[in-house]
């Protein structure tokens, strides 16, 4: 699927993470990007809405999906797409 292998070995014992082994975090506000995301190793850390408020009344909101990742930064493998936002997180 999208040219990434089907299966992918990830041996992190999720119950010894903690927050302070976040290496980098990346924002995204596709469902289908965060899923893409999560299959090459990224964790979900949260999930919030985005709302902006016009003058007029109207307003628009979004889903954001905040990933992280646990592990060397280098070796963090995030899909090629403008949209998705990258941070360093140490």
């Amino acid at each position: 699927i999208l040219g990434m292998p089907e299966e992918k070995s990830i041996n992190i014992d999720v119950s010894k993470l903690s927050m302070t082994d976040v290496t980098a975090v990346a924002e995204v506000d596709s469902f289908k990007e965060a899923n893409v995301c999560l299959r090459v190793g990224w964790r979900l850390l949260h999930i919030n809405e985005q709302f902006v408020r016009y003058e007029d009344g109207s307003g628009h909101g979004k889903v954001v999906y905040v990933l992280g990742w646990f592990g060397d930064p280098a070796n963090a493998e995030v899909p090629r797409d403008p949209d998705i936002k990258l941070y360093d997180w140490c």
